[in-house]
């Protein structure tokens, strides 16, 4: 069996999405579904039969998500507070906060990494909100942030490291 690779930047973190229009509908039925890199949010077509499969068919989410525990900052129009990441993916987070945040919302995060001087800045509309936290998707210019790429890379190594071990 061979992995699938994206055709951008040849990582192997791809993870098959749902189809979006109705061409994507049509390739999918003929075994050509539509794929998601993690690390550079590229989505293209590819082949899956004879490829290994998750033991569900379709990722629920476009891109996968990482736990972490990382402290941020964020600001909007009319809010200024503090909590913490508790999942984070190219995409966008799950943030843990007392303060109260609307659905729709744009926010500006503050993110303090491990091992880094200055945080990981990303700007971000709030989706959801629930007893679970604050819901996240991050606005085109985050996703596109190598810093957090390169984090979200460093994290899938090292939980495949500890697997292994």
């Amino acid at each position: 069996m061979w992995a699938l690779r994206c055709p951008l930047c040849d990582k192997e973190s791809v993870v098959r999405v749902p189809p979006e229009s109705l061409l994507e509908r049509a390739a999918d039925l003929l075994g050509i579904s539509p794929f998601r890199c993690q690390f550079c949010s590229h989505r293209f077509p590819a082949v899956r039969w004879g490829r290994p499969q998750p033991g569900h068919v379709v990722e629920r989410r476009e891109f996968r998500r990482t736990p972490v525990q990382l402290a941020l900052a964020f600001t909007g129009d009319q809010v200024r507070g503090e909590g913490t990441i508790v999942d984070l993916s190219i995409g966008g987070c799950l943030i843990r906060s007392t303060l109260h945040l609307c659905v729709d919302d744009i926010i500006y995060l503050r993110v303090a990494l491990p091992r880094q001087e200055s945080p990981l800045e990303l700007a971000a509309m709030v989706r959801s909100v629930g007893s679970r936290g604050i819901g996240c998707k991050f606005l085109r210019a985050a996703r596109e942030d190598a810093r957090l790429a390169e984090f979200l890379r460093e994290q899938e190594e090292e939980s495949a490291r500890s697997g292994q071990a």
